[in-house]
């Protein structure tokens, strides 16, 4: 105690010793934590021990004043009971709670800031690494473009795996090889109509064309309206009832139709022949006959009549077109179609084979 009536209480004086009797004054200083004539003053901040001479450590977030231990905390990336020990690998800032990002090869990062001061594991960025690539990017530096993922969705920030599969159009661990020409759709697992070309790798289309005889987006329609083969630009031939021909090949599946022969049911009968597929024979009368019909439209031979010329010159009558008169045949019969001779012989007085000329042998000898 000191001063008036000794009613004033010391002050921290080192040790606990008596102050000045009188003005309180602490002789050898003030105990651990305070400073002044009378240690009755706390030290400073950032300030300790006895007289308030020893600095906290600076990494403390503010010292006990009497001891120096950081009793409210450390700055971020230091621990300890005096804040001198630096956050142990992998952790950083505040009460070194923090975990590092992907710094490269797992190095630690900076035990303040967090910042990987060697860069970032393929797939992240950023100064702490803890951003994974974004934006179709991936790979060291996120460097390396997405390929086609499904719905541009982002790939595997890492190794670039399309998680979801592949956009229509591509396939593969990475979606950046296109379909091969048979195949189309997400992940190329659907195959081309196989009357395509090749088809559209993302939608199917048969845009290359189709092979001979199909038609259509997808080339899925046969040829129709009596065509076929490339484009269905090739016409049919003449196939029985107009029936559309193969598709492909044009033959026509079910036969000709009359005056036509062959598989495509393109070629014409042959002369003397004619109907469908040319399997029927003109008449021997034609000259020559109607290739569908029949009908000798070229007339007769010598000695035949007839739409057909399938009938003799009526009797009298003979050779081209029936318009000659038979000669006088004995007995008045008929002379022959054809050639008009008279098979049975002469009337008197007529000499052979036409029975059309007198006899000089018979006129003189009755004369």
């Amino acid at each position: 105690m000191y001063g008036e009536n000794c009613g004033i209480e010391c002050g921290n004086c080192l040790n606990s010793v008596q102050c000045d009797h009188i003005n309180g004054t602490c002789m050898n200083g003030c105990d651990s934590g305070f400073q002044g004539l009378t240690c009755t003053e706390e030290c400073d901040d950032y300030f300790f021990g006895i007289n308030c001479r020893q600095q906290c450590n600076p990494n403390c977030d503010g010292c006990n004043k009497k001891t120096g231990v950081c009793d409210t905390g450390c700055k971020p990336g230091w621990k300890g009971m005096s804040c001198q020990e630096e956050c142990i690998a992998g952790f950083h800032g505040e009460n070194c709670s923090f975990t590092c990002g992907k710094c490269l090869n797992s190095t630690a990062c900076h035990h303040i800031t967090g910042s990987c001061d060697q860069g970032c594991d393929p797939g992240f960025e950023g100064l702490t690494c803890k951003k994974a690539c974004s934006q179709n990017m991936y790979g060291k530096n996120c460097s390396l473009s997405c390929g086609h993922c499904f719905k541009l969705e982002q790939c595997h920030n890492m190794n670039g795996t399309c998680m979801n599969g592949c956009d229509s159009g591509y396939n593969g661990f990475n979606c950046a090889e296109e379909c091969d020409d048979k195949h189309f759709g997400p992940n190329c697992i659907e195959m081309c109509n196989a009357t395509c070309k090749s088809c559209n790798k993302s939608t199917g289309i048969c845009d290359n064309g189709c092979h001979p005889g199909w038609r259509g987006l997808f080339c899925e329609d046969t040829c129709n309206q009596r065509k076929y083969g490339e484009n269905c630009s090739m016409p049919c031939g003449h196939c029985v009832d107009s029936e559309q021909c193969h598709h492909i090949n044009g033959i026509c599946m079910n036969g000709c139709d009359s005056g036509f022969a062959g598989i495509n049911c393109t070629d014409e009968c042959d002369d003397n022949y004619y109907g469908p597929n040319c399997i029927k024979m003109c008449n021997t009368g034609c000259k020559s006959c109607n290739k569908s019909t029949g009908i000798c439209d070229n007339g007769c031979n010598p000695g035949w009549r007839g739409v057909f010329c399938h009938e003799e010159c009526i009797a009298g009558y003979y050779g081209g077109n029936c318009k000659n008169s038979c000669g006088h045949c004995l007995n008045e019969k008929a002379c022959h179609h054809v050639n008009g001779k008279c098979v049975e012989g002469c009337e008197r007085g007529y000499k052979a084979p036409h029975c059309k000329e007198g006899d000089d042998y018979c006129t003189n000898t009755f004369n």
